[in-house]
């Protein structure tokens, strides 16, 4: 990999990050992301930095403002409800479709109907996540073992998380927990670990752009 591609990741990540502890993030990227920081202590370190960094500011640079005698009650209402719906979802979650233990704030998105899997090449099949986003699409992406995919780029930011099992590419070699953000500067060509596979959440806001022979396909594919 190239020194510059290794650093476009790099800052993509850190970007993704930063973004996620501002609340600029999509519905889907910041699931991708809560998931991910059930992973990466490192990752939860820097979301916090990047949090008291806006807190500080927030306390030196705004002007405080009155607020009614219930504002407080009524925040720790609303936590308190959405944790007890969060608990509930989290119990219903879909194990058993996946095969491995789901982390919360994905188990929280996943319940209800059931995982219905939908080929996209052969040894490849995808799951789109019910998100009201309309920005990103997330999706899980199930690789059989050793499954090698078509190589490609992309039209614009895609991020990767592995879930199960492990991938590989021209980049590096990628297990569960691991966050992997590529852009239209990256060409590569996953391959699913030859033993257990890989079932990654994806999220991407363009679709790929196949290369060679494949590329016929690129009219008809979406993101």
């Amino acid at each position: 990999m190239s020194t510059d591609l290794k650093q476009s990741m790099q800052s993509g990540y850190e970007a993704l990050l930063f973004g996620y502890a501002a609340g600029n993030l999509d519905e889907a990227q910041s699931l991708v992301v809560a998931t991910h920081l059930t992973f990466s202590e490192k990752a939860r370190r820097i979301v916090k930095q990047c949090e008291d960094m806006g807190g500080a500011l927030i306390e030196t640079q705004c002007e405080p403002v009155s607020m009614c005698d219930s504002a407080l009650n009524n925040v720790l209402s609303r936590i308190e409800n959405e944790t007890k719906c969060a608990e509930h979802k989290h119990a219903c979650c879909q194990k058993e479709a996946l095969g491995f233990e789901i982390p919360k704030p994905l188990a929280e998105t996943v319940t209800g109907e059931p995982i219905k899997w939908k080929s996209l090449f052969p040894g490849m099949k995808a799951y789109d996540l019910p998100l009201s986003c309309n920005k990103s699409v997330a999706r899980f992406m199930k690789a059989d073992p050793g499954h090698v995919s078509p190589h490609h780029s992309h039209g614009g930011m895609e991020i990767t998380l592995v879930l199960d099992g492990a991938f590989s590419d021209e980049t590096g070699l990628y297990h569960r927990g691991d966050l992997i953000v590529t852009d239209e500067d990256c060409d590569h060509t996953p391959k699913a670990c030859p033993k257990n596979g890989c079932i990654c959440l994806v999220v991407s806001s363009e679709p790929i752009k196949l290369t060679g022979i494949a590329s016929l396909l690129n009219p008809f594919l979406k993101p």
